[in-house]
C-alpha cells in the first residue's frame, strides 16, 4: 500500500502525472458486480456501482507508467508499484474521473501554496507518502492535528516537530474545514466517487466495516 499511497502523494505534489494517466485512459470494461455474504439472518447482496474488468496489456503498461513517472521525478525514493496501484487508477479513471482530477488537482492547489510558504522545493518520500494517505484518509487527517497523531509522523519519517516544515506542512493541510481548505475540499471530492469500498481498504486507520475487507 505504500506505493498507492506515495503515488497519490506524487500527483497531488505534481499534477503531471495525473495528466498522463488520463491522457493514456486505460482500458475497464464496466460491469455489474455484487459481493454475497452468507449471515445467520441469510444472505446480504452488496451491489458494487464502480465494478469491472481489467484489461492486461493496458493495466501492465499503466503500472509501468507509472514507475517510470516516479522514477523520472523523484529517482532512488520511488518505491516498486504494485499491479494493485495501477488496477485501482485504471478503475477510477473510467469509473469516476471526474472526482479523481478535481479531487486531486484541489489538493495540489492548497500543497502548493502552503509549500511554497514553507519553503518546500523537495519534499521527502514520508511527506510524499503521507500526503498521498491523507488525500484519502480523512479521520487520518484528525488524528494527525492530535498529541497521538505525532506517532504517525514518526512512522512515516515526518518528524512531528513545529519546527520542521513537512511537519507543518501536513499540520496546515489538514486543518481546518472543507469550505476553507482546498485539500479537504479535494479529499472529499476524491472520495465521494463509487470506486472506492464501503469504508475505504487503502486507508491507515481501522474504521467500523474494515472486517470485510480482509475476506
Amino acid at each position: 500500500m505504500i506505493d498507492f499511497w506515495f503515488t497519490f502523494g506524487a500527483m497531488v505534489v505534481d499534477t503531471g502525472l495525473l495528466d498522463d494517466i488520463v491522457r493514456f485512459r486505460p482500458a475497464f470494461t464496466r460491469a455489474k458486480l455484487k459481493i454475497v455474504e452468507t449471515t445467520a439472518q441469510g444472505d446480504v447482496e452488496t451491489q458494487l456501482p464502480a465494478g469491472g474488468k481489467l484489461d492486461e496489456t493496458s493495466t501492465t503498461k499503466l503500472r509501468q507508467m507509472i514507475r517510470n513517472s516516479l522514477l523520472a521525478n523523484y529517482s532512488d525514493a520511488a518505491p516498486p508499484v504494485s499491479l494493485y496501484t495501477a488496477a485501482k487508477l485504471c478503475q477510477l479513471v473510467n469509473a469516476d474521473l471526474t472526482n479523481l482530477t478535481d479531487g486531486l488537482r484541489k489538493g495540489h492547489w492548497k500543497y502548493i501554496e502552503v509549500a511554497t510558504a514553507e519553503g518546500i522545493h523537495r519534499p521527502s518520500r514520508g511527506l510524499i507518502t503521507l500526503v498521498g494517505l491523507c488525500i484519502i484518509d480523512d479521520k487520518l487527517c484528525l488524528r494527525l492535528l492530535k498529541p497521538e497523531g505525532m506517532a504517525v509522523g514518526q512512522e512515516f519519517g515526518v518528524t512531528p516537530d513545529a519546527g520542521n516544515p513537512e511537519w507543518r506542512l501536513i499540520q496546515k493541510l489538514c486543518s481546518g474545514t472543507v469550505a476553507d481548505n482546498a485539500f479537504l475540499e479535494g479529499q472529499k471530492t476524491l472520495r465521494s466517487g463509487s470506486s472506492w469500498d464501503a469504508g475505504c481498504r487503502e486507508v491507515f486507520e481501522y474504521y467500523d466495516d474494515f472486517e470485510m475487507a480482509a475476506n
